[in-house]
């Protein structure tokens, strides 16, 4: 069984605007529920976590109640594509309305609502011992909704199981039987069988059908291992195409391994880029090592943009690795905006390529408008008093304040929003009648004006140099950047620092650091400590 996802869509949920939108974006879900919200909320569960919607959550969900809206990647999922597969030969299909229907999966037909029943007035009809709309043991009253989809008690597991699942693990069964009872052929013809279904079964036979000594099993288990649908198979891969036999299997090995690299996957992004390192070196042709560049370029890590730094200087793959270093400094240009700049600067002056220079200079131009923005602080907090309004809270005085802020204890904040990593939510420390401290370091090339903008969801106060600068003591929703402050910037080092205080609700704050005139600030350098001159 596989394990529960982390996140389950029979939570309490709140109507958000995303879940409303999803209908009216051409969405189409086939599920019986009497809330579109709920309809929505489940297809948000799976377009938001793909891969864990599990053979569990298909018995919560029931199998009357699934949705066909499911991206490719959800229906390479192994148990996923027999469940499809079955419902497919159970459900006569239907026609699936709207612009996003999955080309990959055949909607099921549900029994929908009677007109009767939708008629305003009708009362749905009773079971015994049961009121309309009310099951026992659960309170009818109005609040959130208490979850997604109704879910049958099961008493046990294996002799209520539906009948779709029950035949979905016999033709599994079969198809291994077939395997292991099969002829060399017959195992030929099964290999791309078993590599769309996917599996631990299926993975074992094809890893043994690799030490056959029939070449043409021999084959078939190589080329269905490179068409492996999720990153269960990158061991194997990456030990075929290190040590294959063949220069045929190795090459098809090491372009299935980069192809499962660029999946999704929990691995930290620096550790996708030393494996894709580790498969450039075995890369004996350039289409296999423009391959490689290629998934690196979708990685957004500092790791991946070094990596392609390093391949600028091998001429034949020169001009891929151009591209690379600007696709990635696109991905990271705004968490790590010098690094990025000072990519693009070098390849837009070194550059052969026309294209490839202009990508560049696009990607310093909008850089350039994003100058100055904070996305680096360390924090402190929060910050409240039993029985204190927020008030005092916004009067008094906590450690961050007194003298140098040390006797505070700091740590470093990760953005919350990487569309936007300027706008910091402080939900994690959130409650009533509160404070949060955050502070920077702001380097400036000379003594010069400046204008400070700043952003806060409710009150804010503002020091520069220990100098009080700016407070806005009042409540209010998040005014991003909306706060103008002329400052006076010393040459080296300035320390920046925020005091954010809560009423209640949402708890968000920016800030930024530009031109009087409000643009770009040349020479301008942010950190999260204040370095030495």
């Amino acid at each position: 069984m596989p394990p529960e996802p982390a996140e389950d869509p029979t939570v309490p949920i709140e109507h958000t605007p995303r879940e409303k939108g999803l209908r009216g974006r051409g969405l189409t879900v086939f599920c019986r529920v009497k809330d579109d919200l709920k309809a929505a909320r489940v297809l948000l569960y799976l377009e938001t976590n793909p891969g864990n919607f599990t053979e569990l959550e298909m018995k919560k969900v029931g199998v009357r109640r699934y949705i066909s809206m499911l991206t490719p990647q959800q229906t390479a999922t192994p148990t996923l594509r027999y469940y499809i597969m079955a419902f497919s030969a159970e459900n006569k299909p239907v026609a699936a309305s709207g612009n996003s229907a999955n080309p990959h999966i055949v909607p099921m037909e549900i029994p929908q609502e009677t007109e009767d029943s939708a008629k305003p007035g009708k009362e749905p009809d009773k079971e015994p011992g049961k009121e309309p709309g009310k099951e026992p043991g659960k309170d009818t009253g109005k609040g959130p909704v208490t979850q997604v989809v109704e879910e049958e008690e099961v008493k046990n597991p294996v002799e209520d199981e539906p009948d779709v699942f029950k035949q979905v693990r016999k033709q599994q069964e079969k198809e291994r039987t077939a395997w292991d009872a099969g002829p060399d052929a017959h195992r030929v013809r099964l290999a791309p069988a078993l590599a769309r279904v996917g599996g631990t079964a299926a993975l074992d036979r094809l890893r043994a059908a690799r030490r056959s000594a029939d070449d043409a099993v021999v084959d078939a288990a190589v080329r269905a291992l490179a068409s492996w649908p999720d990153g269960t198979a990158l061991e194997e891969l990456r030990d075929l195409a290190e040590h294959g036999e063949r220069p045929a299997h190795r090459i098809l090995a090491l372009r299935g391994y980069v192809r499962l690299l660029e999946l999704p996957s929990p691995r930290p992004p620096a550790e996708t880029v030393e494996l894709l390192r580790g498969a450039l070196r075995l890369a004996s042709r350039t289409e296999e090592r423009t391959l490689v560049l290629g998934a690196a370029a979708k990685v957004p890590d500092p790791a991946a943009l070094a990596f392609a730094e390093e391949c600028l200087a091998d001429a034949e793959l020169r001009p891929v690795a151009e591209t690379t270093v600007v696709s990635v400094a696109q991905l990271i240009g705004l968490l790590e905006p010098d690094a990025a700049r000072a990519a693009l600067e070098g390849i837009q002056q070194k550059t052969g390529n026309d294209a490839t220079r202009k990508r560049a200079e696009e990607a310093l131009g909008r850089l350039q408008q994003t100058r100055g923005r904070v996305v680096r602080w360390l924090g402190s907090g929060p910050y409240f008093e039993a029985g204190r309004d927020w008030a005092w809270v916004f009067d008094q005085a906590f450690a961050p304040e007194e003298g140098d802020g040390g006797g505070a204890t700091w740590q470093v904040l990760r953005p919350t929003n990487p569309q936007a990593p300027w706008v910091f939510d402080l939900d994690a420390f959130n409650g009533p009648a509160r404070c949060f401290y955050v502070r920077c370091g702001v380097r400036s090339p000379k003594a010069q004006p400046a204008q400070l903008q700043v952003g806060s969801d409710d009150g804010v106060r503002v020091w520069l140099n220990g100098a009080l600068v700016h407070e806005a003591r009042l409540t209010r929703a998040h005014n991003v950047l909306g706060d103008k402050v002329p400052v006076a910037l010393r040459a080296g080092w300035n320390v920046l620092l925020l005091k954010v205080v809560q009423v209640g609700g949402a708890w968000q704050f920016s800030a930024a650091v530009r031109a009087p005139d409000g643009g770009p600030l040349d020479g301008l350098e942010l950190a999260l400590e204040p370095g030495a001159d």
